[in-house]
């Protein structure tokens, strides 16, 4: 279908709590945070028009191959053109309880391998792209009684 990618096309990387999708293109169509069942950060692979998404890819015309790293979910894609090469690492870390560093988030590097690496980056959220949850008013007209999760 026009806008949207095969799903074939995609790869996944996750931290035992959540699941990224990002395509060969180097977009990132699918990421709900900080869990599987939250609100939607990225989801274009639902709508490529408003669901937003992270790409990250050369603005010339080039060949993509990726492998993830050995004995790890990361991910590794590096993007050819006629100009140069560039590769970017993605990856969702796992938390340290140790450290003062994030708790967990999404880690995207870039490295450029050779010639003249002009890259594209857009990075539009839409967040809570899912309905919000509702939550029932039990309070039978008492606002003493009211009920929210």
């Amino acid at each position: 279908m026009d806008g949207y990618t095969e799903l074939r096309n995609y790869a996944v990387i996750g931290d035992g709590r959540c699941v990224t999708l990002i395509a060969r293109d180097g977009s990132v169509d699918w990421l709900a945070w900080p869990d599987l069942d939250s609100p939607t950060v990225f989801a274009a692979v639902l709508d490529h028009l408003k669901g937003g998404r992270f790409l990250l890819r050369p603005e010339a015309p080039y060949t993509a191959s990726r492998r993830y790293l050995p004995g790890t979910n990361v991910l590794e894609t590096t993007f050819t053109t006629t100009r140069g090469t560039v590769r970017v690492t993605d990856a969702l870390t796992i938390p340290d309880s140790r450290s003062l560093a994030p708790a967990r988030e999404l880690v995207r590097r870039i490295e450029g391998l050779g010639g003249q690496r002009p890259n594209a980056l857009e990075c539009p959220a839409a967040l809570r792209l899912r309905r919000p949850r509702t939550s029932p008013d039990t309070s039978c007209g008492r606002p003493d009684r009211h009920f929210r999760s």
